[in-house]
């Protein structure tokens, strides 16, 4: 989530190191760079052209039906601000209205709330609406007794950041357009306003805390169900939009080549290269992490970005963390038997590698591996299963072919690492415990799947 205290995030990756050009005043240098390369890349139009080629030829025919599990499609707002402050109990009555829960006969009369503060540098401003107060008689069931509200930030740097990103209209288009049609519990969205330009926006959405709910721990990692409940949500999440983009609506959502996804991670790695010495902890960067490396930078990302867009065409969260997630557990229950989904502002499309970027990014970081390998078939049987029973059977030949694929995916999860290394805050003690276990995981778990093999033959 936005506001959570020393977390390992996609998105703030990407951000920190353009804001680091804002510190050095490089920050319009550093856009300006990336703007040419995105014109550039728009003119080529490669991604068009790759996901017309692949529609056309027939490779993808699934059978997905839209999920639509709890039926509320949201409206565009049309009276709307964008900051917090300028929130009034008129806009929220026409977003409820608009999304169909609340009657012409009812409205906001009044709210409790307050603003979750999250520091400079995040991307976007929570306001916690604690109680609703509405005015008429029999108000309707399916009206929130609290609600969440998502501003964009107001921070010049980044907002700039989130501007060229896209961030804003890939979550706004992610509700308007697919959230309510795929059967994945996510936070219900009652409203959407993104600005032209993509510098402001305010999304009206369900407050998920609830006392059946709670968050991941990333230091902690996961338990061998509560990795399961997500890769059984992630397959369905998957499966709605492998090979049908276009027809379910989320072509809309940038692809992995995109001048801000993987040439800027590309680029980022080449920076975290000179500096990782000096973050890895040295115990764990040893020769054989050092040989790994070295593999990746012989590859080049930049091969690994070019066959991310190949094959069926597909649309990645892009930050599956626990951090992202809400599990849910009845009182009592030692274990989740559900959860709630969150944070679709780096939702990217591409090939088969990008769905598979998801799962090896959340297990090879989110699950310490010796618990992985000990129920490994188990879990990657349930996000395989379920993905081609949801009517995807057409991505992966078997079971082994999914399996063999996930060594190449896993390039995706070091080099993100790596990339990340100059952007670390190492000032507080949990930051620091984030980074070691991090890179624990990782490269234990790309041992255990035999990278180092998978980079050998490409590189032969």
């Amino acid at each position: 989530m936005d506001s959570s205290a020393a977390s390992v995030s996609m998105k703030h990756l990407v951000s920190a190191s353009l804001l680091r050009d804002a510190k050095a005043n490089r920050l319009e240098e550093s856009l300006a760079e990336l703007r040419g390369a995105s014109k550039l890349w728009q003119g080529k139009q490669q991604h068009k052209a790759t996901l017309a080629r692949i529609e056309r030829s027939g490779e993808a025919k699934p059978q997905v039906e839209a999920g639509g599990a709890r039926g509320l499609t949201p409206g565009r707002l049309e009276n709307w601000v964008a900051e917090p402050e300028g929130l009034t109990c008129v806009m929220l009555t026409e977003a409820l209205r608009g999304s169909g829960v609340l009657g012409k006969d009812h409205t906001v009369k009044g709210i409790a709330s307050h603003v979750l503060e999250a520091g400079a540098g995040y991307l976007s401003k929570i306001l916690i609406i604690d109680s609703v107060d509405y005015d008429g008689e029999d108000v309707p069931a399916g009206a929130p007794a609290k609600l969440v509200v998502k501003f964009g930030t107001k921070f010049p740097p980044s907002q700039a950041v989130a501007q060229f990103m896209g961030l804003y209209k890939t979550e706004g288009s992610f509700y308007l357009e697919a959230a309510h049609r795929i059967n994945v519990r996510m936070p219900l969205c009652y409203g959407v306003a993104v600005s032209e330009d993509g510098a402001e926006t305010m999304i009206v959405m369900e407050n998920i805390n609830q006392p059946d709910l709670y968050g991941g721990d990333q230091v902690k990692g996961c338990t061998v169900t509560e990795a399961k409940l997500v890769l059984l949500e992630l397959a369905k999440f998957h499966a709605y939009s492998f090979g049908r983009c276009q027809e379910r609506g989320m072509d809309w959502a940038p692809p992995f080549d995109a001048p801000h996804i993987g040439p800027q991670q590309a680029k980022m790695f080449a920076d975290g290269l000179k500096k990782v010495e000096g973050i890895c902890p040295p115990h764990l960067y040893d020769d054989e992490a050092r040989e790994l490396v070295a593999l990746i930078a012989q590859y080049t990302v930049e091969e690994h970005v070019h066959r991310c867009m190949q094959g069926p065409q597909v649309v990645g969260h892009g930050d599956l963390r626990l951090d992202n997630v809400f599990f849910q557990r009845e009182q009592g229950a030692a274990e989740p038997h559900g959860l709630v989904m969150y944070d679709f502002q780096i939702l990217n499309r591409g090939g088969v590698l990008v769905a598979l970027h998801d799962l090896t990014y959340f297990l090879g970081g989110n699950m310490d591996t010796d618990l992985f390998v000990s129920h490994e078939e188990e879990l990657l049987q349930a996000y395989y299963d379920t993905l081609t029973h949801a009517g995807a059977d057409f991505v992966f030949s078997n079971y082994q072919d999914f399996r063999s694929r996930l060594a190449e995916s896993a390039v995706h999860l070091l080099t993100w690492l790596i990339a990340m290394a100059p952007s670390v805050d190492l000032s507080s003690d949990r930051a620091q415990l984030l980074v070691e276990v991090f890179f624990r995981r990782t490269f234990a778990f790309l041992k255990h799947l035999k990278t180092d093999a998978f980079l050998r033959d490409e590189l032969e």
